[in-house]
Formats: C-alpha cells, structure tokens, sequence
C-alpha cells in the first residue's frame, strides 16, 4: 500500500465544550477561543508540507475549524501555505459518536448555502435531507457501526491514487475508532491517547495484524519536518525508544505521541 501522510485533526473548541447545558445545543459552532486556535493551526502544527486534501465531518464545529486553520478566505496564514484552497470533502462518517444534539449535524440546505462554496458535499453521502438522523441508523452511537464508518473513511484514503497528504478532521471519540488500537476490541480500551482540542498529529495508515481487524493508524513523523526550522530531519535521525525523557541528558528534543517515545535530533 502507497504510504500517506495523514494529519489527524480535533476540531477546535466549541459551544459544547464548555458550560453546562451545552450538549443540548444542536450543531454548536465556535467559541471565539475556538476561532483563534483554528486560526493558529498553520504556525503550531509543524508537519504539513504539501497537502491536497481535506476530509472534514459535515457538522459546523469541524466544518469552520477546517475553514479557519486551512482555507485562504478565512486565514491569511494558510493564504501563505497554499497557492489554491484545497479539495474539501464532508463525509458524514467521520461524525462523532454519540446520538446528543450537538453532535446532531444540520439540513444539507442550510449547509450548501453557507459553505458550499468551499466545500463538497457528495451525493452519495448524502441521500437524503435527514442525513444527520443517527439514533436506529447506521450513525447510532454502536461500537461495530463507528468502526465501520472508520474503515470505510480509512479505505477511501487509502484509494486516493493523487493525494498522498490528507488533512482529516473530527472529534474526540471517533478518533480512537479511525486510529484502531484497542486492548479488547472496537470500543474496549483505546491504546491512543486522544487530542485535545485544535491539536493533530501526523500519522500513516497500516494493515492491522489480522484481517478482522482491519486499517490502522500509527503516529509517523514526516521526513519533511523541520523541527524549529532547523536542518531536515532525516529517517536516521528518528528513532523509537524505551526511555525517560526526564533523565536523558543528550540533548535531544522528545515528543511523547500515541504512548510511543520519539527520540529526534536536532542539528
């Protein structure tokens, strides 16, 4: 299989992540905070080089965090970093798992109307106006179903024969279902640590152990990094340890990702 570079966003924070009450919200857009930190995404996020596509959940929260981090209409950062506005697709598969209704997306009328001149929205993701129904579909909140949603989003990836640097955005919990590392199976004791809100992490996909157990996701640092904008790092010079950072006295810069130890050095 082709190696992609895939930058595995959460979306920046939202209405429902914080106060009480916020969960009822339905489709709950941006906090002002969370306005600013998609804005920042170009200058922290050290790893995209030259990305061709996005793939962004149809609900508001990811929709304008992808618009705010990396479309040069609303960020004059990502104005620098892309001569044209990338490919921007919204699958409702990447939604996130649970049935409340801030995470209930809108009608596909609203939607086009508001963002559809910069975003897809495919037909065939999208085949009727109640797409965001999830409660008895093939949304509902079920661990076998989510996986499969991420297995269908990892497949589509992996056929993309023109695009080998995919930005994808979505949410907490279906994070760990597109990642698939668990101790007992879909659902049953996530081996990766999660994001936080407008973090990602760069990340390759892989076949899993058996064939029941399908694609997943493994952090992989790009050799285009430039950490700091120093010199290139090269594939040598990045080395997966067992070790504690805390008593290391080489000088060499760690980054603790996916529960794995990253030892990388600077020159």
């Amino acid at each position: 299989m082709t190696k992609r570079v895939i930058h595995l966003f959460r979306h920046a924070q939202a209405e429902s992540n914080v106060g009480k009450g916020a969960a009822k919200i339905r489709d709950t857009v941006l906090t002002p905070k969370g306005v600013a930190q998609a804005t920042s995404i170009p200058e922290t996020y050290q790893y995209l080089n030259h990305p061709t596509l996005i793939l962004t959940s149809p609900l508001r929260r990811t929709i304008l965090t992808v618009l705010h981090a990396f479309h040069p209409s609303f960020n004059c950062k990502a104005a620098e970093i892309f001569s044209t506005p990338l490919r921007i697709i919204a699958m409702p598969h990447l939604q996130e798992t649970g049935e409340y209704p801030c995470d209930t997306g809108s009608c596909l009328r609203f939607l086009k109307s508001e963002y559809g001149e910069y975003i897809e929205f495919p037909e065939e993701y999208f085949p009727c106006g109640e797409w965001f129904v999830k409660k008895g579909t093939w949304l509902a909140d079920d661990p076998h179903l989510q996986y499969t949603r991420a297995e269908f989003v990892k497949r589509f990836i992996s056929e993309q024969t023109f695009s080998k640097e995919i930005i994808v955005v979505t949410y907490l919990n279906f994070s760990h279902f597109l990642v698939n590392r668990w101790l007992h199976g879909p659902g049953c004791g996530s081996l990766f640590n999660g994001l936080e809100n407008a973090v990602g992490v760069p990340m390759v996909l892989r076949k899993g152990d058996s064939p029941e157990f399908g694609y997943e996701m493994r952090v992989d640092i790009p050799i285009w990094w430039r950490p700091h904008k120093r010199k290139l790092v090269s594939d040598s010079a990045i080395e997966m340890v067992d070790a504690d950072p805390e008593h290391d006295k080489t000088g060499h810069k760690w980054m603790d990702l996916d529960r794995r130890l990253f030892r990388c050095t600077l020159s």
